[in-house]
């Protein structure tokens, strides 16, 4: 699982520097500061794609400020984060992507990296990984999908060392985990 923040990654790969942000800050020109305990305010111009996974669960550290793009409201109300959007974490760090890697219900015995860390109803709410794979398999995204267990391991690796050299916030400088569907 990959996520931004500070710290040594453990079986969830965590991602980005952790590093405070003056207050008020946007560090990402563009991006709509949003308390993350209230609702966005952005109507999806899509259908929301799945139900809220049971036991979803926001997380303390996570009650910080949401920054959000409109651009990736018509992904619905349950989406990943899009690029450039980012939570400033009430603990000085901040969040955009916790990944992890699970077999694909759609296809047994090949594995997906899929973000844990969705926006539902506007609200950032870590899942399970049982929930994180129900979620993206029903979102309509299309994420990385690996033959076995250790390649989609390998990948999320490779990807947290490129994440950990991005500055505070600017998540806009790495590619979405996931591609809108065919």
């Amino acid at each position: 699982m990959s996520e931004l923040r500070a710290g040594p990654a453990t079986s969830a790969m965590g991602l980005g520097s952790g590093l405070p942000t003056p207050a008020g800050a946007l560090p990402n020109p563009g991006a709509m500061a949003v308390p993350s305990i209230g609702v966005m305010g952005m109507t999806p111009t899509a259908p929301q794609q799945a139900p809220l996974p049971q036991g979803g669960a926001p997380r303390p550290d996570l009650a910080g400020t949401l920054h959000v793009l409109p651009q990736y409201s018509a992904l619905g109300a349950t989406r990943p984060f899009g690029p450039g959007e980012y939570v400033m974490n009430s603990n000085g760090g901040w969040s955009s992507e916790y990944s992890v890697t699970v077999e694909d219900p759609r296809q047994p015995g090949r594995y997906m990296v899929v973000p844990s860390l969705w926006l539902m109803n506007g609200k950032p709410m870590l899942l399970s990984e049982d929930q994180a794979a129900e979620t993206a398999a029903k979102s309509g995204l299309v994420f990385p999908t690996f033959g076995n267990e250790q390649s989609a391991e390998a990948f999320s690796v490779q990807r947290e060392a490129k994440w950990q050299k991005v500055p505070v916030g600017r998540s806009d400088l790495q590619p979405p985990l996931w591609r809108k569907g065919p």
